[in-house]
């Protein structure tokens, strides 16, 4: 179905950022982890559209596959969201100061926010009826929670801003979509096209 396609093309597509060498100095497996944030931010985004369009999407399996399906990426996005820091920790044991909370900048602390949020939602889903959460009050919590994980993730992001604060810059080295040079042709630049030209304006003017 083409909504499965799209679904897999926008969460694979931060994979690409692996590929970026925007900075000799970051390596793989930097790049790795960010992309595990990247497709683990970007499977959470369409959790919502999934849960936006619920009855269509039901449509051709029914509502209990779609809440199984809902159910098991939300596994899938919390295994990259941790893999995210991890990677980063195993590769440079000097990413363990982004984890002191009061000192640690706003950018690490609203990461850590947001993945406490992250294992806390994943907690009262799993375990609601032992935490004697009733379905409203858990429809509530789970609701805001969702919100508050995507806002604290998106602002870490925007913070790092690493392959956000350019797009045209920074994107442009794996879409390659930098700006094409202006067309030169041997007439425009001949010497008597450049003496004709400005004699053209002055006379349109008067």
């Amino acid at each position: 179905m083409a909504w499965v396609a799209g679904y897999v093309l926008v969460a694979v597509a931060p994979l690409l950022f692996n590929l970026i060498q925007l900075d000799p100095g970051r390596g793989f497996w930097v790049n790795l982890s960010v992309s595990f944030g990247f497709v683990g931010l970007a499977l959470l985004g369409l959790q919502f559209a999934l849960a936006a369009r619920s009855v269509r999407v039901a449509q051709p399996t029914g509502v209990l596959p779609l809440l199984q399906f809902h159910r098991e990426i939300s596994y899938l996005v919390l295994v990259l969201i941790l893999a995210h820091p991890i990677i980063l920790v195993l590769y440079d044991s000097s990413f363990w100061s982004l984890f002191d909370v009061v000192h640690a900048p706003l950018r690490a602390q609203l990461a850590i926010a947001s993945v406490l949020a992250l294992l806390l939602l994943v907690a009262t889903s799993v375990w609601r009826t032992r935490m004697r959460l009733s379905y409203h009050a858990w429809q509530v919590l789970h609701a805001t929670l969702a919100v508050f994980i995507v806002a604290t993730a998106l602002a870490h992001v925007l913070l790092i801003g690493y392959y956000v604060d350019q797009p045209c810059t920074r994107w442009a080295s794996a879409a390659r979509c930098n700006p094409r040079p202006p067309v030169r042709s041997g007439r425009r630049h001949a010497p008597g096209a450049r003496r004709r030209r400005p004699a053209r304006r002055r006379l349109g003017d008067g």
